[in-house]
């Protein structure tokens, strides 16, 4: 018994298969939850740690000597392998031939910053040298122990990371979303109308003749209120209104600049301010501009889980 050959004019058939929910609400979840966890540092407002926060690093709540370091030290962790969790899902799930390279590498710097603040954690200061003078004086004589040279690597390496990060995603999610409407739903246009086929006879209007006596003269014909669904005059064929709210345009593409603008001034601010610290000549108040730095960062975060959720909510 001959088997029947399947009509390849028929087109490919449906896959039956369920498809698997997309990831992104589990890349979005870790961000967010990365983002509360690498605020943690907040709490000093309530916790009486005895730091200085306009004069203190923010690394120095998680130093070992201090009554709260271990709980510092664990939402650094948190926080790090939550990010690293969420960038590693997104370049194993997203489609990245579609976004370029700009997507690609943000989500690289992304996980780099998250393995860099993971390893941080596990770097700790043993003392605050900003607020103890004895702590200061041992580490200018080279008498601490080497996490303190480690942590400064791993601390430069995740905000270099999260700087590129910030650059990278912000610009690719402004060029994915250049030259659309607001909405990022194209406009319809109507069909345009093309040359006559070869062998047409034109058309040619009726000629109106003399009226019969006795005729009377035709009236235009009056227009009457428009049917229920019929579309106003002015508007496009697919009944896309012409202007959208900026509301509807991902989160991303509306603070990132903003925010990534703040975030290079508090790198230049906390970069200026170490430099006067070890000049001596003064503080600058290095800990508001590190904490305004961290603090960005989280809210970034904040944005990017965000629009990733929009971003899930508008696919089809």
């Amino acid at each position: 018994m001959s088997r029947s050959r399947p009509d390849p004019s028929a087109g490919p058939r449906p896959d039956p298969r369920p498809r698997r929910p997309a990831p992104r609400s589990a890349v979005a979840a870790l961000l967010g939850l990365g983002a509360l966890a690498y605020s943690a540092w907040v709490l000093e407002v309530v916790l009486q740690t005895g730091l200085d926060p306009l004069r203190t690093y923010v690394s120095e709540l998680a130093a070992t000597d201090q009554p709260f370091g271990g709980f510092f030290r664990a939402s650094d962790l948190t926080a790090g392998l939550l990010v690293l969790a969420a960038a590693l899902t997104a370049l194993l799930t997203f489609r990245h031939r579609r976004a370029g390279r700009l997507t690609l590498g943000g989500w690289i710097a992304l996980a780099l910053f998250g393995a860099a603040t993971a390893v941080d954690s596990r770097l700790p200061l043993s003392c605050a040298p900003t607020a103890d003078p004895a702590c200061a004086a041992r580490e200018a004589a080279g008498l601490v122990p080497a996490t303190h040279t480690a942590h400064a690597v791993s601390s430069s390496l995740a905000v270099a990371a999260a700087l590129a990060a910030m650059l990278a995603l912000t610009a690719a999610a402004r060029r994915h979303h250049a030259g659309t409407p607001l909405s990022g739903t194209p406009l319809a246009r109507p069909p345009q109308a093309g040359p006559p086929l070869p062998g047409t006879p034109l058309a040619r209007p009726p000629q109106a003749g003399p009226p019969l006596s006795g005729t009377p003269l035709a009236r235009p014909p009056q227009a009457g209120p428009p049917l229920p669904g019929t579309p106003l005059p002015g508007t496009p064929l697919s009944g896309t209104p012409l202007w959208q709210p900026p509301l509807a345009r991902p989160l991303l593409v509306r603070t990132g600049p903003v925010l990534v603008v703040l975030e290079l001034a508090a790198t230049v601010w906390t970069l200026t301010a170490v430099a006067a610290s070890e000049a001596g000549r003064g503080t600058w108040a290095l800990g508001a501009g590190q904490r305004l730095q961290v603090l960005l960062v989280a809210v970034w975060l904040g944005v990017l889980a965000a629009s990733v959720v929009s971003a899930d909510r508008a696919r089809p």
